[in-house]
């Protein structure tokens, strides 16, 4: 049931994974040669699209989400697939999380803070680095400009463009994490979907990133 959580509903509509079963695939290239290990944190995580998959590579994770909904759905899967003891499902706006100083490995920010209202970006982003150790790794993916939903006149538009708080710029993201970080990859760029609602597009700013 709905608590008025904007995303309850599209949580609720299935018992199937809301937005598909396959990872972020940037993120998980990255990952593939198993260098890098240890407490990942996943916000914005949903019903676990990325958690999961964290959890079976090895990552005890700590999943935060607004929905309770979704992530009552995230422990379902996580105890169906075995990874009970290696998920932390939390129910918190990521603007008010308190955020450990130097502790994770990897952190996960998946369309979440696309979610967050402009003026409140530049302190939750440096919470958010400050909580990687030297040397941890930022996935950071938006929605930009480019998309859409923002009212450009191309392509389809998603039935949820209209939760989306801040289009990000072109080369913001980027410049939000340069002060603290090394850039590893930074790509903007168009992006079919198909795994929730009529097929449309999506314009997207990605980026991987190391704390200093």
């Amino acid at each position: 049931m709905s608590n008025g959580v904007p995303f309850d509903p599209v949580y609720a509509a299935s018992d199937l994974p809301t937005f598909g079963d396959a990872p972020s695939e940037e993120l998980f290239v990255y990952l593939k040669d198993g260098s890098l290990n240890g407490r990942a944190l996943d916000l914005g995580c949903g019903d676990g699209r990325d958690s999961l998959p964290l959890a079976h590579l090895g990552f005890r994770v700590t999943a935060i989400d607004l929905s309770e909904t979704g992530l009552n759905k995230l422990r379902r899967f996580a105890r169906e697939r075995g990874l009970g003891g290696r998920v932390c499902a939390v129910c918190c706006d990521i603007r008010l999380w308190e955020y450990p100083a130097e502790h994770f490995d990897l952190v996960v920010a998946v369309t979440s803070l696309d979610h967050v209202a402009s003026e409140d970006l530049p302190s939750l982003f440096t919470r958010i680095v400050r909580s990687l150790r030297h040397g941890g790794v930022l996935f950071a993916k938006v929605h930009t400009v480019d998309d859409p939903g923002y009212g450009v006149t191309h392509g389809p538009i998603s039935e949820l463009s209209r939760m989306i708080k801040h289009y990000f710029a072109r080369g913001e993201l980027m410049q939000l994490a340069q002060s603290e970080m090394e850039i590893i990859r930074y790509e903007e760029h168009q992006e079919v979907d198909e795994d929730h609602g009529p097929r449309h597009s999506h314009g997207f700013a990605t980026m991987i990133a190391v704390r200093r």
